[in-house]
């Protein structure tokens, strides 16, 4: 069965009983997307609603997108795909999985971005991070854990435009952005990890 939600205002649904093999949830203008399926369900979910968050619970596969609010994914038994916009402060929060990809932009202060940390992926895992700056203070970045994988890959960019760099070059201030800490702990299955993490910014 292929089942297809839509709606403005949030879905929350339980199919584990439904016979569901696809299962297809769609929010926006407000509310959050929370589903949990049966462990034979391929999931799609995508909340583009500022702020909502997205919960994917088990299925064989997980492919979510949100703006701005936290991603908790957990249970699947297959490849997660997870990408997270405007994240800001929210968490992005995977555990399960074989590969795991997480895309995250504009992550700030305290915005943590956590793969394993209670079921640790068993495929690769990649994980690409950029910051969010705005002139006028200085900015930190939430810390990046993994744990598990095969092999593990992340990429750490600071969100830096050219036009924030050429405003921030006018004014007599002077802040910085550092990036986030990142940790990786590997499982017997781990056999190589890389990390790019570029140094402390400072903006003149």
């Amino acid at each position: 069965e292929i089942v297809n939600l839509q709606s403005l205002s949030g879905i929350t649904t339980d199919t584990t009983a439904w016979g569901t093999t696809t299962l297809s949830a769609t929010n926006s203008v407000a509310g959050s997307v929370d589903v949990t399926v049966a462990a034979g369900t391929a999931v799609t979910a995508s909340n583009s609603f500022a702020g909502g968050t997205v919960s994917v619970t088990n299925g064989t596969s997980q492919v979510v997108s949100g703006v701005g609010g936290s991603v908790t994914l957990a249970g699947a038994t297959g490849a997660v795909a997870a990408t997270a916009s405007a994240v800001g402060n929210a968490d992005v929060l995977i555990n399960g999985g074989t590969s795991v990809t997480a895309t995250v932009t504009g992550s700030t202060d305290t915005g943590l971005v956590t793969i394993g940390a209670t079921s640790a992926p068993t495929g690769a895992v990649v994980v690409t991070s950029s910051g969010n700056y705005t002139d006028g203070a200085g900015v930190g970045r939430g810390a990046i854990a993994v744990t598990g994988g095969t092999t593990v890959s992340i990429t750490q960019t600071t969100g830096i435009t050219a036009s924030e760099i050429s405003a921030a070059s006018t004014d007599t201030s002077n802040f910085t952005l550092t990036q986030a800490a990142v940790t990786v702990n590997g499982t017997a299955n781990t056999t190589s990890v890389t990390v790019s993490n570029a140094a402390t910014v400072a903006v003149v």
